[in-house]
C-alpha cells in the first residue's frame, strides 16, 4: 500500500483523476440513472395489472 501511496504522490494529476473520478457525486448520479431506467423499464411493467384485450376475437367471442 505503501509503494501506492508513493507513487499517487509523484504523479498529482493522476491522483487528482482517481479521486474526482471516484466521488460519490459522480457513482450515484451514475448508479441512479441506470436504476431509474431499470425501473421505468421492467419494474412498472411488471407491477401494472393487466390490460383487457381491445379486440373480441382474441378472448374467444365470437359473432354465431
Amino acid at each position: 500500500m505503501e509503494s501506492s501511496y508513493k507513487f499517487m504522490v509523484r504523479h498529482v494529476q493522476l491522483w487528482k483523476v482517481a479521486f474526482h473520478g471516484t466521488s460519490p457525486r459522480w457513482v450515484h448520479n451514475f448508479y441512479l440513472a441506470a436504476l431509474a431506467s431499470f425501473y421505468a423499464k421492467y419494474v412498472v411493467r411488471i407491477a401494472s395489472p393487466p390490460l383487457p384485450p381491445t379486440d373480441p376475437s382474441a378472448i374467444g367471442f365470437h359473432e354465431i
